[in-house]
């Protein structure tokens, strides 16, 4: 039996518009990969709830989408910001921080199999969202 090829796309995150585009290249190698409409469009709602945090919070960021490493066939999301933007925009110390709903990260939990949130070094968020073809 030979081993699956991995695979690997990265993409620059600029703008919030970009989940748009984003969505689409998820749902293009979600497709190649053998995944399911609905689950291909279950990915793309992920990377857009990742890509908007990333530029929203980070500033800009990075999507990386690459098959899983190892014996599970499936789809790594990996969406990385700099955390520039969350010390830019605090504002006074004594501001609110702006929120969303919160429901952004519970809705790529429900529609991941694995997630992870990571801070790097320099204060950016590496999230980690893994989808398998087989539960």
């Amino acid at each position: 039996m030979e081993a699956a090829r991995s695979i690997e796309d990265v993409f620059r995150l600029d703008s919030e518009t970009d989940r748009f585009w984003c969505a689409r290249e998820v749902r293009r190698f979600a497709r190649e990969l053998g995944f399911a409409e609905i689950a291909q469009w279950e990915l793309a709602i992920v990377v857009a709830e990742l890509v908007t945090n990333a530029v929203r919070y980070g500033g800009s960021g990075t999507l990386t989408l690459r098959t899983t490493p190892g014996p599970r066939a499936g789809i790594e999301l990996v969406v990385a910001d700099p955390g520039a933007a969350r010390t830019a925009s605090a504002g006074p110390a004594n501001a609110t921080p702006r929120h969303g709903l919160g429901l952004g990260l519970r809705t790529v939990r429900c529609l991941s199999h694995e997630v992870s949130v990571e801070r790097d070094e320099h204060g950016g968020t590496i999230v980690t969202a893994a989808r398998y073809l087989e539960p």
